[in-house]
């Protein structure tokens, strides 16, 4: 009866090893680690969304912060942009264009379709309003190739 039971717990033994090995060939391969994601520099709040004027247009007003050494990626708008620099400096790049060094206080606009990209040169955020009036069936932004 001894050997009867050494038996069957040799069995089970090597059935649950058996098993664990094919379990462990059959599991998918583990992705090879990728480099992180890089870290947003800047960081858009939706303040407003309403469709004006109606039917149309599809309104938006964000906050938009852009870190010290930031920059937001050059892209485009199918529709206007106006903004208004609250705190910080920056730089903001419009093609065709010289660039505009903006403070505290400066306003700016891009018309539709135009690349653009904005770097805050400062050390502190760059805080600002930014308005978009865009066809209301159309993305807010695309980007742009360089």
């Amino acid at each position: 009866m001894k050997t009867i039971r050494v038996a069957a717990f040799a069995a089970l033994a090597l059935s649950a090893t058996v098993a664990a090995a094919w379990a462990q060939a059959a599991a998918p391969a583990a992705p090879a680690p990728t480099a992180a994601a890089p870290t947003p520099t800047f960081k858009r709040l939706e303040l407003v969304k309403q469709m004006f004027p109606p039917e149309k247009y599809m309104t938006w007003m964000y906050m938009v912060v852009v870190e010290p050494g930031g920059t937001v990626p050059r892209h485009t708008h199918p529709g206007i942009e106006m903004g208004y620099l609250l705190e910080g400096e920056a730089t903001l790049s419009v093609e065709g264009q010289p660039d505009l060094a903006m403070k505290p206080e400066s306003t700016y606009n891009v018309p539709p379709g135009v690349p653009h990209s904005a770097k805050n040169n400062g050390a502190k955020p760059a805080k600002l309003i930014a308005t978009f009036v865009v066809e209301k069936d159309k993305p807010l932004a695309s980007p742009a190739p360089n």
